[in-house]
């Protein structure tokens, strides 16, 4: 049975207006989405002070910077760190920034300590229930091996996928979202016909962001 959402981040999430779905229980420790995190921080007003860098080995892919946030007349201040030992993208700085902002962002909403950004492990990263499906049944048929149609499971995964391709923001986040091991994992469980449809739909926004780089550069 799925663990009761704690009701001070329950309060928190509504007052923004977001419900349950915003988090997820990783064995134990609440997890709220990176995507989630940004719009409260822009809902509540929070501004960010050029960060600090305290630490910079790109060729390494090693980022460490030091974030200070505002929210009216309070100011919390995180550190957010990127390595080979903690990251699996290659985008240390951008992975960095993310980690920093959203612990300052749960420090000043209050919930420092009982939720953490999905962005701080890598185990994190997909809830329990959206864990990659198991390879669909195959049935045989006049002797030949036909795949089953998809599975509930399975539409949802791609489902799931194609709400990971709508969200990124940037040609770089759609790169590196795609790149994840958890991203390829799970459209490896798919049939063909949907992962075929989910690699169009990427696609399709990758030509997307294309087209919003080259307006913003005319």
């Amino acid at each position: 049975m799925p663990k009761k959402l704690d009701p001070v981040i329950a309060d928190v999430l509504k007052t923004y207006g977001f419900g349950p779905d915003a988090c997820w229980d990783c064995h134990g420790t609440w997890v709220v989405y990176h995507r989630i995190l940004e719009q409260i921080g822009a809902k509540a007003g929070i501004a960010f002070d050029a960060p600090q860098i305290i630490e910079a080995a790109s060729r390494d892919g090693i980022a460490t910077m030091c974030v200070t946030g505002r929210m009216g007349d309070r100011a919390e201040w995180s550190f957010g760190e990127a390595s080979p030992k903690n990251n699996k993208t290659a985008y240390p700085w951008a992975m960095s920034e993310k980690r920093a902002k959203d612990r300052v962002i749960l420090k000043l909403i209050g919930l420092h300590g009982l939720a953490y950004s999905e962005e701080e492990a890598d185990e994190f990263k997909e809830p329990p229930s959206r864990e990659p499906a198991p390879l669909p049944p195959v049935r045989v048929v006049t002797g030949k091996t036909i795949a089953d149609e998809p599975t509930e499971s399975e539409l949802k995964v791609a489902a799931l996928l194609n709400k990971g391709v709508s969200h990124a923001a940037t040609l770089p986040d759609l790169k590196v979202w795609w790149a994840l091991a958890q991203t390829q994992s799970l459209l490896k469980t798919l049939p063909d016909s949907l992962r075929a449809s989910v690699e169009e739909h990427k696609e399709t926004r990758k030509a997307e962001l294309t087209a919003d780089d080259i307006r913003m550069a005319n």
